[in-house]
């Protein structure tokens, strides 16, 4: 049975909505809780503590603030959901896989990109990454 899904937060709220929608209709549908997985490139996060004046936090406090993680936040919230917000810094598809290997997660909900006809056998790199380095089932929703 699958009790925790894993929706990995990636920055274009364009391809997010459809990904937390679906993701919630299989969680609630599941009784699943959820995961919001978001990874900061390293630079990406020392901006971020620099625009707040600090020299060190927990990504996770960070994400909290991330207008990203707000929209999906807020979408999870009105679908009825429970979630957490998990963040990292580094490289996505490595984080991402490290964290469904070291947690119990069931099923993970990735974000595509609107290929050409030519390109559809192609995945963004972090999905890729992850479905090829995990053993959990992933959806890739375009």
């Amino acid at each position: 049975m699958i009790d925790n899904v894993l929706i990995a937060v990636e920055d274009n709220e364009e391809r997010m909505r459809p990904v937390v929608e679906h993701a919630s209709e299989i969680a609630s549908a599941l009784s699943a809780t959820v995961t919001l997985f978001h990874v900061y490139e390293p630079g990406e996060f020392e901006n971020k503590l620099d625009a707040r004046s600090l020299e060190s936090a927990d990504p996770s406090d960070i994400a909290l603030d991330d207008p990203i993680v707000e929209m999906t936040s807020e979408m999870l919230r009105d679908a009825g959901l429970e979630f957490t917000v998990v963040a990292a810094t580094g490289d996505a598809g490595e984080e991402v896989s490290e964290y469904i290997e070291s947690h119990e997660v069931g099923h993970v909900f990735l974000g595509g990109r609107d290929l050409s006809p030519a390109g559809k056998a192609l995945l963004g790199s972090v999905s890729q990454s992850v479905i090829l380095n995990t053993d959990v089932p992933c959806t890739v929703v375009n």
